[in-house]
């Protein structure tokens, strides 16, 4: 987007910046110009609705495998208590989950269909470009060629570390259990499979 758009790429949004709630933090049209062509970061779809009504702007999201979206989140918790330099402030609040299992994890309501959250009020049908990040290269090159972009080097700017030290097995039961937990993501995930599907 910074090569195609240069200054008129937002900062990468996160939840940290963006809310409904203006007493607590700026609403997304404070980061807006009128330079602005692409607004990105991680959002509830609510946040960023009456933007998008308002400028008829197309939403593109990334979706991830449920199941592989709890392990992951649950390795970069695990890395953050083992790298308190990282975020002291997260770390001071839960450095006595240290030894957490990843199911004790999954078992949260608040990690629990994530993506079905921060989707809700737009129906997948509604959104104009959906990626998978098991298929990044190719659907940011379907991407492309729905805007009409030149070729464009695939960036991968989030190559985390593995967690350092043992990790225990996520076993079949496991996998199966955090799929139950996420019911809700993992028939939204199926469904946006379903429309690329249709889609080719």
């Amino acid at each position: 987007m910074r090569e195609l758009y240069g200054g008129g790429v937002t900062e990468s949004l996160h939840r940290t910046h963006v809310t409904r709630d203006a007493h607590k933090r700026q609403p997304l049209a404070a980061y807006l110009t009128g330079e602005t062509k692409v607004v990105h970061g991680h959002f509830h779809y609510e946040e960023i609705a009456e933007v998008k009504q308002a400028h008829d702007a197309k939403v593109i999201c990334w979706l991830r495998d449920p199941v592989e979206r709890v392990i992951s989140n649950y390795h970069f918790f695990e890395n953050g208590l083992t790298d308190p330099a990282r975020n002291k402030k997260n770390y001071e609040l839960n450095k006595h989950r240290k030894h957490e299992s990843l199911l004790t994890y999954a078992t949260m309501p608040e990690k629990n269909n994530v993506m079905s959250k921060l989707l809700t009020g737009i129906d997948l049908a509604d959104i104009f470009f959906i990626g998978f990040t098991e298929d990044y290269e190719n659907d940011l090159s379907r991407l492309s060629n729905l805007l009409g972009w030149p070729e464009v080097t695939p960036a991968h700017l989030n190559t985390r570390r593995a967690p350092e030290g043992p990790t225990e097995e996520v076993t079949a039961e496991v996998r199966a259990e955090i799929a139950r937990l996420n019911a809700g993501d993992v028939a939204l995930y199926r469904r946006a499979l379903e429309l690329k599907e249709n889609a080719r």
